[in-house]
């Protein structure tokens, strides 16, 4: 009780003990989306169905430790690596945003990722021009950042042409 621990299980036990929670969260989510609310908790409705996480700010430090430790791998192996950054779906799909929404610009911290790394071994991947060039396909699922198969096969493609390798057909794989 003085470390607030039983405040918080019993907050769980009775969130989780609600009656019909999951069809009143659900109720409420539709009836603000048809009352034209653009965000629930976080989470954007886009056109088409699509769902988006809302990112207006960005953690500039966590940039700097996650570059500092690709860093700290080519310091220390003596290998040849390929460093690409998966943008999100909000990134690559922004006419599906609401207007207006200012969310942060993630081509701008890739690329201030990519080129705060420094090695000759290094060679980094852009995946936002092909994902964009086929953004009409369903490359992200509707309801959450992730890339669909379509889509991860388009990184793959990416990856392996830039390796200088003959990728496998999508094709083949469905």
């Amino acid at each position: 009780l003085m470390e607030n621990k039983f405040s918080r299980r019993y907050e769980d036990y009775i969130n989780d003990q609600f009656v019909l929670r999951d069809q009143w969260i659900s109720l409420k989510s539709r009836s603000e989306y048809l009352l034209g609310k653009i965000e629930n908790n976080g989470i954007v409705f886009g056109s088409d169905h699509y769902l988006f996480e809302k990112y207006q700010t960005f953690d500039q430090e966590k940039l700097t430790n996650n570059t500092a430790f690709v860093q700290a791998f080519l310091d220390k192996y003596d290998l040849p690596v390929t460093f690409g950054i998966i943008p999100s779906s909000y990134e690559i799909l922004s006419d599906k945003l609401p207007e207006g929404l200012a969310n942060v610009d993630q081509s701008q911290y890739i690329q201030q990722a990519v080129s705060s790394l420094k090695d000759e071994r290094l060679q980094t991947l852009d995946l936002i021009p092909s994902l964009e060039a086929e953004k009409e396909q369903y490359i992200y699922y509707r309801t959450d950042h992730h890339w669909t198969t379509y889509g991860a096969w388009l990184a793959y493609r990416d990856y392996a042409l830039s390796r200088g390798l003959t990728p496998v057909e999508y094709e083949g794989l469905t």
